[in-house]
């Protein structure tokens, strides 16, 4: 209680409420301050004002032409918007409860009931990068949807711990990969084969946070790692076969994401996320800040 006043203070892990009514109505005093933690980001490609995130503690909002909505409650986790219709978004809560809307959040249908086994606190799910009707998701295993998560059909068998990170080659679906946070696998074949390609990777004292694949070849991938050393962000060019180190510039803190920006067709451009900011490398140069 503030001091000599019947107005009641009350802090949770999404903002700081008063009332001054005795609970009858609650302000958000915390409304206006920007002090979210996103986890995911979706960015629709077929409009330019459409967004949706994901938030630690205050559900998924969608911006549409500037304006913001609350369209899931809960932890926000990873979440998309179909590259060809902006209508159809998708959402999740934690442990991997997916949700779908294809009226652009007037209605929206759980769709990973028919899921079995247990997802991560942020578990990863894709659209594919060559037909939005397909659908991937990791939860111990790896699930697939050729119909907008309507049915899922389970395409690895390790089983065990949580997959963490997920990507499919933008240039060839059969390619596909996916990670704990110690081991990545691969498979070229659509899921009908795997193989682990951790080799090379520092998976003992470090873990595996993000896989990137190239836009136009589906064996250079580049994986983040976080750890308090210099073994920030590693790269393939042959499909996992073996794995370089090109962490210099990074500083010596964990590395969230790792992304090629695909504008750039001259050199690779990377952009790295890290706990004190962005990073950029291009080409052959070292990582600089990009804040």
């Amino acid at each position: 209680y503030q001091n000599g006043t019947s107005t009641l203070f009350e802090c949770n892990d999404g903002g700081v409420y008063k009332t001054t009514n005795s609970g009858g109505s609650w302000t958000d005093i915390t409304n206006t301050m920007a002090i979210s933690q996103i986890y995911r980001i979706g960015v629709a490609q077929s409009v330019s004002n459409d967004v949706i995130c994901g938030l630690q503690d205050n559900g998924t909002k969608n911006q549409e032409n500037s304006v913001w909505d609350d369209v899931i409650g809960g932890d926000g986790m990873d979440c998309a918007i179909d590259p060809n219709n902006a209508n159809i978004q998708y959402g999740e809560l934690y442990y991997g409860n997916i949700q779908k809307t294809t009226n652009h959040w007037f209605s929206s249908v759980t769709i990973s009931d028919g899921i079995s086994g247990s997802g991560a606190w942020v578990t990863p799910y894709v659209i594919d990068p060559n037909n939005s009707q397909v659908l991937y998701v990791g939860y111990d295993d790896l699930w697939k949807s050729t119909n907008q998560g309507n049915s899922w059909t389970q395409i690895s068998s390790w089983g065990g711990s949580n997959l963490q990170s997920l990507a499919v080659a933008p240039s060839n679906s059969q390619y596909i990969y996916t990670a704990t946070y110690s081991t990545i696998y691969k498979t070229s074949n659509g899921g009908t084969s795997w193989t682990d390609i951790s080799s090379g990777l520092p998976v003992f004292s470090n873990s595996i946070t993000f896989i990137s694949v190239k836009n136009d070849d589906p064996n250079t991938v580049w994986v983040s790692i976080s750890g308090y050393n210099s073994e920030g962000v590693y790269q393939t060019t042959n499909g996992g076969s073996s794995w370089t180190n090109i962490s210099s510039g990074l500083p010596q803190l964990p590395v969230n994401y790792v992304i090629q920006i695909r504008q750039n067709t001259a050199e690779n451009e990377l952009y790295a996320a890290t706990d004190v900011g962005g990073y950029v490398k291009v080409g052959s140069s070292n990582w600089t800040a990009f804040y």
